[in-house]
């Protein structure tokens, strides 16, 4: 059996019912075997919108912008949280 990976993104700055009730679903992912990680975007400081350059489709796939998303998008499709490793 292929292991389930679950990402889930936080994305409001405050701690309340949402994160409650986002957690009550990832902890019993969790505890039915899947593999959870937490992303809280309140704790980054900096993350833009993407300004539509296309440089990233001739710099490998990475932003040229220096900022947080690069750190969530590792978390995500590039790292630990993919399918298929």
């Amino acid at each position: 059996m292929k292991l389930m990976k679950i990402v889930g993104i936080f994305g409001s700055i405050r701690v309340g019912n949402t994160d409650w009730m986002a957690n009550r679903l990832l902890d019993s992912a969790e505890t039915n075997g899947a593999h959870v990680h937490r992303i809280f975007l309140r704790d980054f400081d900096h993350i833009e919108w993407c300004r539509g350059c296309n440089l990233c489709h001739t710099n490998g796939g990475k932003c040229i912008i220096d900022y947080d998303m690069q750190k969530i998008l590792s978390e995500t499709i590039g790292g630990r949280a993919r399918a298929d490793d």
